[in-house]
């Protein structure tokens, strides 16, 4: 009993002097925008939902990446365009329903080009005798349109409340859609750029090299980082992988053994352990059950897992057949890779 709490205090020493602290991570809270009041309440906060969706779902590691942004865009772009067609009817802005469709349409496939990204720029003219309001949507321009500002045009755009004329139903989209790809452009296509394209890197690096976790190890893992994995922020991946009560098979031999009785597949668990994946070396303490009569069925010792491939380790029993394993981790070949990520995720 000692000598397991004496190596479990060495174990997790290992882990506080060979973790490195520096973790990249950029802020997805759509916090540094200043809202202006507007009608569309309802539009806007759905707009500030969307930025901080676009942000963490950003590094499109996997097909959920584009579903879940998918989902939210088609639900912003479906209520932004009824109100859009409501506010500026097409019986008096003939062209509108073209330019919305036109929006609606490459927002949903924000995916293929960031200028995407965009939205419908209203703009208005207020020089004398040419009072003019345009609609404008980059990048391809194809179905501007450019109005004559009449009294009834404005006494159109007056039935939307809180707005006076069309000019003051412009402002109304205006603050109600601009939080929508604010956070996004400016978190990470412009201040974060970099950081970004590492996340893209590390992650893409622990997706392929790292131990697969279950559920619970993953939650145990995103607790030890806790200071990190709270908020809504896109996180690298973990420094140290956490193992705990990791079910595997192992393929173990005990030479003490008769011939023909000395190897046998036999069921382990991993109660607690560390994984450093990224220099390729961990440690676990197992146990393993092998039910016999030549020997003791449980053992207990420790796994040492390298190049986050190999696990080979050793186990006592009180009857002196001791035993020396190999694992086979049966989760790395029944799992995508890829889930590594999504579970993770979960956690941002």
């Amino acid at each position: 009993m000692k000598r397991s709490m004496l190596f479990l205090l060495i174990f997790w020493s290992l882990g506080a002097i060979a973790e490195d602290d520096s973790f990249t991570t950029i802020s997805c809270a759509p916090d540094d925008i200043i809202l202006t009041d507007t009608y569309f309440k309802e539009l806007q906060q759905q707009a500030l939902g969307l930025a901080t969706e676009l942000c963490l779902h950003s590094l499109h590691l996997i097909e959920d990446d584009n579903d879940n942004v998918k989902a939210e865009i088609k639900s912003f772009t479906d209520k932004a365009s009824d109100e859009y067609m409501k506010a500026f009817p097409e019986t008096s802005f003939p062209g509108i329903k073209k330019i919305v469709g036109q929006w609606r349409y490459q927002t949903n496939h924000f995916y293929e080009d960031t200028d995407y990204t965009s939205l419908i720029n209203i703009l208005d003219s207020l020089q004398p005798g040419n009072s003019r309001l345009k609609f404008q949507l980059p990048p391809l321009h194809e179905h501007d349109l450019d109005f004559t500002l009449t009294p009834n045009l404005n006494e159109t755009c007056a039935n939307l409340q809180n707005a006076n004329n069309c000019r003051s139903a412009a402002k109304q989209f205006r603050y109600a859609l601009s939080p929508a790809f604010y956070s996004y452009r400016k978190t990470v296509l412009k201040n974060n750029k970099k950081k970004h394209d590492e996340l893209v890197t590390s992650w893409s690096l622990f997706i392929n090299k790292s131990r697969y976790q279950w559920p619970w190890e993953v939650w145990a893992t995103t607790q030890y980082y806790k200071g990190e994995f709270s908020g809504s922020s896109l996180v690298g991946p973990p420094k140290i992988q956490l193992f705990l009560l990791h079910p595997t098979f192992v393929v173990e031999r005990v030479d003490n053994l008769e011939r023909g009785s000395r190897d046998s597949v036999a069921v382990a668990l991993e109660w607690g352990g560390m994984n450093w994946w990224e220099t390729g070396i961990g440690f676990s303490l197992t146990s393993v059950y092998w039910d016999r009569k030549e020997a003791d069925s449980v053992g207990h010792g420790f796994t040492l897992h390298i190049k986050n491939k190999y696990s080979i380790g050793f186990v006592h029993r009180d009857d002196g057949n001791n035993g020396v394993f190999f694992n086979v981790d049966l989760a790395e070949w029944l799992f995508d890779n890829k889930e590594k990520y999504k579970s993770y995720q979960e956690y941002f």
